[in-house]
């Protein structure tokens, strides 16, 4: 597990894919980078000094999407735009002997649009090491929900809760780098 999370997975975030060997002016490329995608599913046993021993249950995901379109300005220069997806959702629950006395879940969306600029540092071979700097802006949605038990025996009590919100705003820049693999019939000419 460590050998995908520490060298794997960065080779397959940095790596694009294309068609051709050779780059020129006005010449299109797509991609799509799946900057991460997490599921994380535990438990833990806690003990609280009130209440006695318990059990927290934590599950999670995150995925990031982004599908870009650009062009070639130069044999080594590409500007173009891409689609920034990104949805979240976590869910916390306790539980003591058996029964659920608080449940917190949460969800985000965000989605926004960016441009970017990229330069490869060479022009043969068949692994082009490329830097990027892109600069993108979107809006964001967030809702979350949950309840709580209380008391004992006359004073029990459940309280709930729930909210959310709509038009966030994020906005980001950020600088990479990578390799492009070239395949094809006249890959590393």
């Amino acid at each position: 597990m460590r050998l995908l999370k520490n060298y794997l997975l960065p080779i397959l975030i940095l790596a694009n894919i294309t068609a051709n060997a050779q780059f020129k002016k006005g010449d299109k490329m797509a991609g799509a980078s799946v900057a991460a995608i997490v599921f994380n599913s535990g438990s833990s046993d806690i003990s609280v000094a009130n209440i006695g021993d318990n059990k927290s249950k934590n599950t999670n995901y995150s995925i990031n999407i982004s599908p870009s379109l650009g062009w070639f300005v130069s044999e080594n220069t590409a500007v173009g735009f891409s689609l920034n997806i990104n949805p979240t959702s976590q869910k916390v629950t306790y539980e003591q002997t058996g029964s659920t006395y608080q449940s917190d879940k949460a969800s985000n969306f965000n989605i926004g649009v960016g441009g970017f600029a990229r330069n490869y540092f060479s022009k043969g071979g068949s692994l082009l090491p490329f830097g990027q700097a892109s600069v993108n802006a979107g809006i964001s949605s967030y809702k979350e929900e949950g309840f709580f038990y209380g008391g004992s025996g006359g004073s029990a009590y459940k309280q709930t809760y729930d909210g959310s919100s709509s038009g966030g705003f994020f906005a980001n820049a950020t600088f990479t780098g990578g390799f492009t693999k070239m395949m094809g019939e006249n890959a590393g000419a």
